[in-house]
């Protein structure tokens, strides 16, 4: 499973994105996306959802279900392509602005 990582500060709200590419690093329009969000410990913080697709892309919104706690998140993108299912992690660190 494929991973990235990015970091939020405590109470932001704003889009994370993911570009989607094949192996080859081709961009493809996915036919679906969902995304789910769980804490370190593998408790669901926001249940699995639709994510917005735009072209070769797809984002949701973080809030401050997920941004009211510094800590480790993991964003877990599901990504249907014709018959095929990717799944994507996105390592999310909520930090402290100061």
């Amino acid at each position: 499973m494929a991973k990235t990582y990015q970091t939020f500060y405590k109470n932001e709200v704003r889009a994370l994105q993911l570009t989607v590419r094949d192996q080859n690093g081709n961009a493809y329009s996915p036919s679906g996306a969902f995304v789910e969000v769980q804490d370190n410990v593998g408790e669901t913080v926001v249940v699995e959802q639709a994510a917005q697709i735009t072209d070769n892309t797809v984002q949701t919104l973080i809030g401050t279900a997920t941004t009211a706690s510094s800590g480790t998140y993991n964003v877990i993108w599901r990504i249907l392509y014709q018959q095929y299912t990717y799944y994507h992690v996105t390592e999310l660190e909520v930090r402290k602005l100061l």
